[in-house]
């Protein structure tokens, strides 16, 4: 399910997320969150490119 709130940009806290990954790794260890950790990076990465992608075609005065 957390998979399907992050690609949908469906949950509600993104720091909600982030606090109960790491509640999760404290109480199942590293090797059962790494997955989701990751994921929950790569999510947030990759919504920081993308902002500053559109910021850059608007500087540019370009659309997608």
């Amino acid at each position: 399910m957390l998979a399907k709130r992050l690609i949908h940009d469906q949950s509600q806290s993104m720091d909600a997320e982030e606090m109960m990954i790491n509640k999760l790794k404290q109480a199942c260890g590293y090797e059962f969150t790494n997955k989701l950790h990751r994921m929950f990076t790569d999510i947030s990465v990759s919504s920081d490119l993308n902002q500053k992608f559109n910021h850059f075609l608007k500087q540019q005065n370009k659309e997608i």
